[in-house]
């Protein structure tokens, strides 16, 4: 067996600071674990087993550190509510009140979204109740509904919201569910 050559991290340098690339730091976690699993290469190899489960066990707590903010934001949103009511062609999610639309100056709107990610967190269904009732007091024919906020990011959770709340009737439902989940392929 030969040793393999180790390149290390591309470094920059900015501010007298040096960092590396987050993506490439990550996979060279993910090789160095499948190498310690794997206990074939010389530096992986240990006679005790529970040696290099406890080295692979220290790379995943390292990439869970470098991607804490990721998981942070997962976290919060898991825990958070949304309100979401069924648009012409997808969900909208609420994403906050304006008081400067047109015509309607100093009057506290709705403002709605199809991105996910934009929409108001709310930390319970209380608080959507009261913003739902807010809103229905101004505009009573919007049929508002309330979920966690990661429903909208698993295309099964959008097929159930559906099943219960509608599809819009102008497109296939893969297709509204195509274009709902756009935001979480692309942006996610």
């Amino acid at each position: 067996m030969t040793a393999r050559e180790f390149n290390g991290l591309k470094e920059i340098t900015v501010d007298g600071r040096v960092y590396v690339d987050k993506v490439e730091l990550l996979k060279l976690i993910k090789d160095e674990k499948k190498r310690y699993r794997e206990c074939k290469e010389k530096g992986y190899m240990h006679g005790d087993r529970e040696q290099a489960l406890a080295a692979v066990f220290s790379l995943n707590h390292l990439a869970v550190l470098i991607n804490k903010k990721f998981y942070d934001e997962m976290h919060r949103r898991i825990e958070s509510k949304v309100i979401v009511a069924l648009g012409k062609e997808s969900f909208l999610y609420f994403k906050g009140f304006c008081t400067h639309v047109p015509g309607r100056e100093g009057k506290q709107t709705p403002v709605f979204t199809e991105d996910p990610k934009e929409a108001l967190l709310m930390q319970d269904d209380e608080e959507c109740e009261t913003k739902e009732r807010d809103i229905n007091a101004e505009f009573p024919n919007m049929k508002l509904n309330h979920c966690c906020a990661n429903f909208p990011w698993q295309e099964g959770m959008l097929r159930n919201m559906h099943a219960m709340y509608g599809w819009p009737k102008e497109k296939e439902p893969d297709d509204v569910l195509e274009d709902e989940l756009f935001w979480v392929k692309t942006l996610g």
